[in-house]
């Protein structure tokens, strides 16, 4: 692998639903972290899903209803029919399940677009906890939660933070920032998250490679993911819902980084653990596989890509990472041209329009009926 994790606001003004902690009423969009501890009847669960994954779905659904959360929203998108059968049985069987279909699968971004806007809307918790499909929280997940969000208001006088789930386990990025006590970021001038100095640490052994046993109860950060995000009413209403138009890959790390912009605290919690129930593709997969499906390649690079664009400060030191990064591509293209040569010629196509799009910001594919027309229809090059 070249890098281990390559990597307009809607405000919701107008609702006014209340909610309850303890006696205490609130209007949606109030702090309340500040006055309780986090509570299972106070949270609801976003999960969404897609295709055949009933099997990774279902057991996540079942482990919310023993943790006791108050709703469970789980956004069918596009689901194949048996999938949805066994959905619609999960609800008759489980009464805080609520199932939101989408007609075909629009991408994460619009996925959990959906599940959002209807927890501002129509939920009356105060909390929300965002999960991915094949995301397993540890039985005692929530509650370490909550007696981190204590600490917090205690030590470290944050009354409402956003906090987010460990995947220390399967995730580098989360194992290394719980070691270190550095936060996951964005770095300046940084290419696809890659970067030259980044590289030779790595090749030179010099990458931090704290005693993983002993991490930090918890660590500040300024990006994360949808998998274990939980964040209260406000912090979400502040920023709004996921951009749309990034449609799948990176539309999580653009969508938490609006808190840390905003000045909201995040941080990642060691002992609120998550499992994934199947490995997780990850930016910077060798883009050369042939299993690799064509718009996962796309939508990843183009999107990291333009988050890459409002970090730029140096031009000299972008370009240094970018083209070293595209050498570091044509070398595993030259591997494989030989094996098949038209394949690689139009990956390579693909790439290169990918980087141009995300450098320019150009979001004209924006769904994938609209990336499979234009795909079909940009030929060999």
């Amino acid at each position: 692998m070249i890098a281990d994790h390559w990597q307009g606001h809607v405000i919701f003004s107008d609702l006014t639903n209340d909610i309850v902690v303890g006696r205490k009423h609130f209007l949606v969009g109030e702090s309340v972290a500040s006055h309780a501890s986090i509570s299972a009847d106070n949270v609801t669960a976003l999960i969404v899903t897609y295709g055949s994954r009933a099997h990774l779905t279902s057991a996540v659904i079942r482990r919310l209803s023993e943790i006791d959360v108050a709703q469970i929203i789980l956004v069918d998108n596009g689901s194949v029919p048996t999938a949805d059968g066994t959905y619609q049985t999960l609800a008759t069987e489980l009464s805080q399940l609520k199932v939101l279909s989408l007609p075909e699968n629009l991408g994460s971004a619009e996925g959990f677009s959906a599940g959002i806007k209807d927890f501002l809307a129509n939920g009356k918790t105060a909390y929300l906890w965002v999960l991915d499909d094949d995301n397993l929280p540890d039985v005692d997940a929530l509650r370490a939660l909550s007696c981190v969000a204590d600490e917090l208001q205690r030590v470290e006088d944050c009354e409402d933070p956003v906090l987010h789930c460990s995947r220390a386990d399967a995730r580098e990025a989360d194992a290394v920032a719980l070691a270190s006590g550095e936060p996951k970021t964005l770095s300046a001038n940084h290419f696809m998250s890659f970067s030259v100095r980044g590289w030779f640490s790595a090749k030179l052994g010099r990458t931090q490679d704290q005693a993983i046993e002993n991490p930090n109860e918890y660590v500040e950060i300024h990006r994360g993911s949808y998998g274990g995000l939980f964040a209260s009413r406000s912090n979400i209403a502040a920023i709004g819902l996921p951009h749309a138009h990034f449609v799948l890959y990176a539309d999580d790390t653009e969508y938490t980084y609006r808190f840390f912009k905003q000045g909201i605290r995040q941080f990642l919690i060691a002992n609120a653990k998550i499992r994934d129930l199947e490995p997780t593709f990850t930016a910077g997969a060798d883009y050369f596989d042939v299993s690799m499906s064509d718009a996962k390649v796309y939508f990843s690079i183009r999107n990291h890509t333009s988050l890459s664009q409002g970090l730029r400060h140096s031009k000299i030191t972008y370009e240094l990472n970018k083209r070293w990064l595209l050498s570091l591509l044509t070398i595993r293209a030259l591997r494989g041209f030989f094996k098949s040569p038209s394949f690689t010629i139009r990956r390579c196509s693909l790439i290169l329009r990918a980087i141009r799009h995300g450098e320019s910001n150009n979001f004209g594919v924006a769904s994938l009926v609209q990336f499979d027309d234009w795909n079909a229809s940009r030929g060999l090059l």
